[in-house]
């Protein structure tokens, strides 16, 4: 009995596979993150030029009535 349930257990493969995808999944991560590094400043200075732009413009109410 003991036995077969150790057998078992060596045959399972489902926890090895969850790592596989775990490693994969971070592996791909840290590929885009390392991609990204050398664009962060022009990234940084769009991100601004456009809230700078958000707040500088303004804009009118419009009051609608129902009838």
């Amino acid at each position: 009995m003991i036995h077969s349930l150790i057998a078992l257990f060596r045959k399972n493969e489902d926890g090895a596979v969850t790592v596989d995808w775990v490693v994969l999944t971070s592996g791909i991560i840290l590929i885009v993150l390392a991609a990204l590094v050398p664009f962060a400043n022009g990234i940084y200075s769009v991100s601004e030029l456009v809230g700078d732009e958000v707040s500088s413009s303004s804009v009118e109410k419009i009051h609608a009535t129902m009838d």
